[in-house]
């Protein structure tokens, strides 16, 4: 036997039902009524129907917010670069710690297209290339470590006895990235264009222009106080220190990419 009110199989010996407890070949009982009307959307639960209105108004007032918020930042950084694009040098010269934002923008960019670029250059028919290998994990190791040489190069300014801080090193030095950056999406481009070999090529141009974005930072800054490391060793120990963190840099994202590779069917010559 089964129970006319929610269903359950029940011996023909019991007088109630083991599940819902209604009465055996009764009228389905009322608490069962009152769950049905409670738990089903509809004109029977008006209350349910205005907070789900409520909950969905909310969740797209926080994506108008989220999305006006994301392009301001883009409008405020396609600005910022433009101006940069024109004036690298006088621009960084102006900056203040306030354009940290942009300067963050410009590392990321910047960590993300060279990868991005090589990722879309290597595929073809016969093997995939993971994305997630290739493009997400270099691409955040090259941020932390762009950052950390900015952070050496910070370093460096302070024992120059210079007036800096890492907001506004941030900042200026995002203002000189704007010029790789763009060389780099030149060469993404090209690549996507399926013109794959000068995109790479292009993209390793924006490469050769990057360690000159920590001269140009450091020439920015202007030296007030007398004393401190020469401006000549400080150049040349900022070289040096930029050049072990890039080595590296490059061994930990050659070992991610090789290892993740293998597995995916990619066969090596040796």
């Amino acid at each position: 036997m089964f129970c006319s009110s929610c269903g359950s199989h029940f011996s023909s010996q019991d007088k109630f039902c083991g599940k819902c407890g209604s009465k055996v070949g009764g009228t389905p009982s009322q608490a069962h009524k009152e769950m049905a009307a409670t738990s089903e959307p509809g004109p029977h639960n008006p209350q349910s129907s205005a907070s789900q209105q409520a909950s969905a108004q909310l969740q797209n007032l926080k994506e108008s917010e989220f999305v006006k918020q994301g392009q301001a930042v883009g409008k405020a950084y396609f600005s910022f670069a433009l101006t940069a694009f024109k004036s690298p040098f006088t621009f960084a010269r102006n900056m203040s710690e306030a354009s940290i934002v942009n300067g963050l923008i410009s590392i990321i960019l910047f960590a993300l297209i060279v990868p991005m670029t090589s990722w879309w250059a290597s595929r073809n028919a016969y093997f995939s290339v993971p994305f997630f290998e290739t493009v997400v994990i270099p691409a955040v190791v090259l941020t932390l470590g762009v950052l950390l040489m900015v952070g050496v190069m910070n370093g460096v300014l302070k024992l120059m006895q210079v007036d800096a801080d890492f907001k506004m090193v941030v900042s200026r030095f995002g203002a000189l990235l704007v010029f790789p950056v763009a060389i780099g999406l030149v060469g993404f481009i090209f690549a996507l264009l399926s013109a794959k070999a000068f995109g790479s090529l292009i993209a390793f141009v924006s490469l050769m222009f990057f360690p000159l974005t920590f001269l140009g930072t450091m020439f920015s800054f202007d030296k007030k106080r007398p004393g401190g490391l020469d401006a000549f060793y400080g150049i040349i120990l900022t070289n040096v220190l930029i050049t072990i963190i890039a080595l590296i840099l490059m061994l930990i994202v050659a070992d991610a990419v090789i290892s993740n590779l293998i597995p995916s069917g990619i066969g090596l010559p040796f």
